[in-house]
């Protein structure tokens, strides 16, 4: 290789770090500046690593709150921040459980954030007790 090759080849990949940098400048621009964004029903469930039916449950029985804009419904990040926060109070709660009892609450834990906090190991244990 002569050092003119090397010149053009060092040139090259400089180009091509800047075009890099460039992209991913535009991408992070991008990104709202806000934590507090609007989710997808799609985005949230990938968020919690469920599928859209298991979202929806959540939804139905009002532990995670969400709205309508038009026909698209849409789940603010602090309704997410805020279903794991009670989800990690009531796992608390029955790990606390000197009984071994638990109250009807303890039962209703939701499932979502079960599978968040405890690993994808708990994704098995979800899709068992469902049948």
């Amino acid at each position: 290789m002569t050092a003119q090759h090397e010149v053009a080849i060092r040139a090259a990949v400089n180009e091509l770090v800047a075009a890099l940098l460039d992209v991913v400048r535009h991408e992070v621009g991008q990104v709202p500046a806000t934590n507090n964004r609007l989710l997808s029903i799609d985005e949230a469930a990938a968020v919690f690593g469920v599928g859209r039916t298991a979202l929806y449950q959540e939804l139905t029985t009002g532990r995670l709150r969400s709205f309508k804009v038009g026909r698209r419904r849409l789940i603010p990040t602090s309704a997410i921040d805020a279903y794991i926060e009670a989800a990690e109070v009531q796992l608390d709660r029955d790990q606390h459980d000197v009984n071994g009892q638990g109250s009807a609450a303890a039962t209703a834990v939701p499932k979502l954030v079960g599978s968040l906090t405890r690993g994808p190991e708990a994704i098995g244990t979800l899709e068992k007790g469902r049948r």
